[in-house]
């Protein structure tokens, strides 16, 4: 049994025999995740891997702070946050402690 909070490894995980993953990416891809997830088991890897790279970047910004202010930051830079007060402010809070989320990023 593999059990892993990885998400950018999910992909060569199911393709050295991993069965199954728990995700927080998914929560924010959820359509693109559980399609990849599922290329991937059916070993169509060529699609599996294009969503792979597509989600790749969201992950750095998603696990550079701890949850929930990585998701909310994903949100803001991808132009898909609601008008939630408390997700700007968590994001705020992650720009102030990262300077990968500074202003000049």
């Amino acid at each position: 049994m593999v059990i892993s909070g990885d998400d950018n490894l999910v992909l060569p995980q199911i393709a050295c025999g991993m069965k199954g993953v728990i995700s927080v990416a998914a929560n924010y891809f959820a359509k693109e995740f559980s399609d990849m997830v599922q290329y991937a088991m059916q070993n169509n890897y060529d699609a599996a891997r294009a969503l792979h790279y597509k989600m790749l970047p969201a992950f750095d910004l998603m696990f550079a702070e701890n949850n929930p202010a990585g998701i909310s930051v994903t949100e803001i830079e991808y132009n898909t946050a609601l008008e939630d007060p408390q997700k700007i402010i968590l994001a705020y809070f992650a720009n102030e402690s990262d300077p990968q989320f500074g202003p000049d990023n």
